[in-house]
């Protein structure tokens, strides 16, 4: 229960002032009591007072961005997994060093334009654009719904431009991989490159997103987990560790299942993925992937080129993932897929996966009907 305390103060001007502490923020806040008579002035204090505690007034006026911040930090971010706290701090440092907010109240409809409109002129890309936006429109609802500022200005998010494309990438064939393996000991040197060449081969045959690989163990059920007990090997994912945030119990492809029983048993402890640093010592996520793509560059297997700078850009960690997605893609059905890629919605396995190469799935309908007549009849 809220038991706020608005005092009347009498300072130099044409009416006494009201003040108390915002409950919420913390904030030191004022307004006007209208009138230079105590009496009058004390009753409207009363009647501040049951206003705050039924949670009915805020003086947003004042309220600043900082405040926002620190509330939400303090009270949502610590519920959520890491890499999504990451990204909010992202997004929200962003915000302040190109908008600048001071004031809640001034963050309107024509700033979030605003802010849109210099993230492009720094090159950034649309789907980046439209993170920054879901990750900033969460903190000013989040706001609205705990009393912190009155409302949340309209936000219009950016809309794919026809003729642009879902993927920042697309899949590798085989012989482009193997480039990449040759590639290796150029990138990484002779001692470390047989560990990096086996993380290659493990993304390829696993379809793991780069930070997940770097979390699998064969002996930690905390974090992605490799469990061999019983009749096929499963792989266990703590919700911490999955995009989804929840606990998972997966299949393990079958090609993903022989690279991992070329480890031996005596050996089958401690990270799974175990590509070497420069040093001997394990190596960081964005360092990991900055190495892959160095590789990619270094075999020349371009994915995409840039619309804008047509720059090109060479293959990822994430590009392998995509591979094996369209591997398996002409082996089993939609929903399958789905739950082997570890998708949210079939809407985007549909959209990445299904249906994007008409020449193998060309050659997929004319194996399907060998041997028939493959003659229309009417």
């Amino acid at each position: 229960m809220m038991n706020p305390k608005v005092k009347v103060v009498s300072i130099k001007g044409k009416y006494l002032v009201l003040r108390w502490q915002d409950p919420m923020t913390g904030a030191a806040c004022q307004r006007s009591a209208g009138t230079m008579d105590r009496k009058a002035a004390q009753q409207k204090a009363l009647e501040l007072e049951q206003a705050i505690r039924n949670g009915s007034t805020t003086d947003h006026s004042r309220t600043t961005w900082k405040e926002l911040r620190a509330q939400f930090e303090a009270h949502h971010l610590p519920s959520l997994k890491l890499s999504t706290v990451r990204s909010y701090a992202t997004a929200m440092n962003s915000f302040e060093a190109t908008i600048r907010p001071h004031r809640l109240a001034d963050i309107s409809e024509m700033r979030m334009a605003t802010y849109q409109s210099r993230l492009r002129d720094e090159k950034l890309s649309e789907a980046s654009i439209a993170s920054y936006l879901r990750h900033l429109k969460a903190i000013l609802r989040w706001g609205v719904d705990h009393g912190i500022m009155g409302k949340c200005p309209k936000i219009k998010m950016p809309k794919r431009a026809r003729g642009t494309k879902h993927m920042k990438g697309r899949p590798i064939n085989s012989e482009e991989f193997r480039r990449m393996l040759d590639s290796v000991e150029f990138i990484v040197g002779e001692e470390n490159a047989h560990s990096w060449k086996r993380y290659l081969e493990g993304l390829w045959c696993s379809g793991l997103r780069l930070e997940e690989s770097l979390e699998v163990y064969w002996d930690r059920p905390d974090r992605l987990y490799i469990d061999l007990a019983g009749e096929l090997p499963l792989l266990k994912i703590s919700a911490e560790y999955e995009k989804g945030n929840r606990d998972r119990t997966l299949p393990i492809a079958p090609e993903f299942e022989n690279w991992i029983l070329q480890t031996p048993e005596s050996e089958r402890h401690g990270a799974v993925f175990d590509p070497l640093g420069y040093h001997g010592d394990r190596p960081r996520k964005d360092w990991v992937s900055k190495v892959v793509s160095r590789i990619g560059e270094k075999a020349n297997v371009v994915v995409d080129i840039d619309s804008r700078t047509q720059k090109p850009k060479y293959a990822s960690a994430h590009d392998l993932r995509r591979s094996f997605g369209a591997r398996w893609a002409f082996k089993i059905n939609e929903l399958q897929l789905m739950e082997l890629m570890r998708h949210e919605s079939i809407n985007t396995t549909l959209r990445y996966y299904v249906g994007q190469d008409a020449t193998r799935l060309g050659k997929h309908l004319r194996e399907v009907v060998k041997g028939d007549d493959q003659h229309c009849v009417w």
